[in-house]
């Protein structure tokens, strides 16, 4: 899987607080496995409370499994924070949290 970050994607109400897609690579090409917003790509009463403008996407980093379920994590910069997020098979964010920077 790759991650890349799109930093003005809107919202459904027009926020363009970034997003960051999951893509998989397939036998024939490259296809998007998930998008993570504020509110899509989120499971398990995950929340990512971002403002309008917040750079969802701006920095990405992918990170080892710290929680042993076989899947990598992520770590994205946006709204003063680093968040952490443990991702699914599936390529949702089960679970989120901010690192506060400064």
């Amino acid at each position: 899987d790759l991650v890349c970050g799109s930093r003005r994607s809107e919202t459904s109400n027009g926020d363009a607080v970034g997003a960051l897609l999951v893509l998989r690579q397939t036998g024939t090409g490259v296809r998007l496995l998930q998008r993570i917003t504020s509110e899509d790509g989120l499971a398990g009463g995950a929340t990512l409370p971002l403002g309008n403008l917040a750079g969802l996407g701006n920095a990405v980093a992918g990170m080892h499994d710290r929680d042993g379920d076989g899947v990598p994590e992520l770590a994205a910069g946006a709204g003063g924070c680093v968040w952490l997020m443990h991702l699914t098979v599936a390529g949702t964010a089960r679970s989120v949290t901010c690192v506060s920077v400064g």
